[in-house]
């Protein structure tokens, strides 16, 4: 089933172009909530981010999961897909992307987190 999930989402992500560099207001990061750009309330949901550890679970290419670490969270992201992970690897380094199904993840985490969040 695993195999299936991560096929799946890598269809998606292949055919999906990836993120602008600025949003609609001019900004290089930025956190949508849903799949449609600049929608839905910002970070400040999540909390105090600065120091915070977040986890972004289905965090695809890394769009969101930058917009945390730029905002100071020490954020995890999570996702089944090989090829939403290379494109978040590819495009931010700096990120502490991991490739695997967020049940393994959770099952395995020692790391506790103060917010979590998915746009899926």
């Amino acid at each position: 089933m695993r195999e299936q999930d991560a096929a799946a989402w890598d269809m998606w992500g292949a055919a999906r172009p990836g993120r602008k560099e600025a949003n609609a207001a001019g900004a290089s990061t930025w956190f949508n909530w849903t799949q449609w750009p600049d929608h839905g309330p910002d970070e400040k949901i999540l909390g105090d981010l600065p120091g915070a550890r977040v986890l972004d679970l289905g965090c695809g290419s890394g769009g969101n999961l930058a917009h945390l670490v730029a905002r100071g969270a020490e954020a995890v992201g999570v996702d089944i897909s090989p090829v939403q992970v290379a494109k978040a690897r590819e495009r931010r380094p700096h990120l502490d992307v991991r490739e695997q199904a967020a049940e393994e993840f959770l099952t395995a985490d020692t790391y506790g987190f103060e917010a979590v969040c998915s746009v899926f």
